[in-house]
């Protein structure tokens, strides 16, 4: 799991780069990431990872994509 945690915040840190406002969040039991438009600041997407129920790969997957999806410029 500390691998794949490790890979959500370097894909947060690409979009960063990419000039996306993208703020990475981890606690003890969920990982969050939030993306704001740059300019108004208003929250576009959140996406949350429990890190301690059943269904985390499809979670991780989610937030991997979306992130994906923002450094590619696809989302926007």
């Amino acid at each position: 799991m500390q691998e794949r945690i490790y890979k959500i915040l370097g894909l947060c840190l690409q979009a960063q780069e990419k000039g996306h406002y993208v703020v990475f969040d981890l606690s003890i039991d969920a990982l969050n990431i939030w993306h704001h438009d740059s300019k108004t600041l208003n929250l576009i997407e959140r996406r949350t990872v429990y890190l301690k129920c059943g269904y985390t790969n499809e979670e991780f997957a989610q937030a991997e994509s979306y992130l994906k999806e923002l450094i590619s410029d696809v989302h926007t």
